[in-house]
């Protein structure tokens, strides 16, 4: 399922109904994050400052869980004099 594709987005249910076990939608993680990654740059560049942004932005412990940054920390420690 792609916005903007050839394939009318059809509710999870309707296509269930016709026989669709299997759905994906390849790109809108993708298009989140481009329209997502450019509110926040045109608020940034507006106002000069994250502010008027701020509820657009994943909360830093949820970042640094993402890039795993305390398993980055462990190896660090351990492999490093």
């Amino acid at each position: 399922m792609v916005e903007g594709g050839k394939t009318p987005l059809l509710p999870r249910d309707e296509l269930t109904a016709m026989g669709y076990s299997v759905l994906l939608y390849t790109n809108a993680a993708m298009q989140g994050t481009i329209l997502g990654t450019r509110t926040v740059l045109i608020g940034l560049r507006g106002a000069g400052s994250l502010a008027p942004v701020m509820d657009r932005l994943a909360p830093w412990a949820e970042r640094q869980r993402l890039v795993r940054r305390a398993e980055y920390e462990e190896l660090e420690r351990r492999y490093t004099a």
